[in-house]
């Protein structure tokens, strides 16, 4: 039932091509992604997100990745195990990564979008 819903997120986006359920986040979505690369590595602003090969983080949430969707190499879907702030909720996310890797946007159930900025690699 997860891999159905996150098939239906990603087929929200109109594309014929063809999706797949996997066991961890593929390599070129893990990282941390900010609205501002300035702000990388600091922790301090609300439009950090991070992500694992299970785990996903915002702000002041973590979640543990439930089910992951992909659609080629550029596009990915998944259902997470939500905590923070004395809350557990069931979240979905739908993601889109810029041809140049550098970009990671995100889509809101509504087709909204939100743009946040590959953190470089810290070493």
């Amino acid at each position: 039932m997860k891999t159905l819903l996150l098939l239906a997120i990603i087929a929200a986006g109109g594309s014929a091509m063809a999706s797949e359920s996997v066991e961890s986040m593929p390599d070129q979505f893990i990282g941390e992604w900010n609205a501002d690369v300035a702000d990388c590595g600091i922790g301090r602003n609300d439009s950090v997100l991070k992500v694992d090969a299970n785990t996903i983080s915002y702000w002041e949430s973590v979640g543990f990745i439930q089910a992951i969707v992909v659609q080629g190499r550029r596009e990915v879907a998944l259902i997470a195990d939500m905590a923070g702030e004395g809350e557990e909720w069931l979240a979905t996310a739908h993601f889109k990564l810029s041809e140049a890797g550098d970009e990671l946007v995100s889509v809101d159930e509504r087709g909204g979008e939100f743009v946040r900025y590959r953190c470089p690699r810290s070493e």
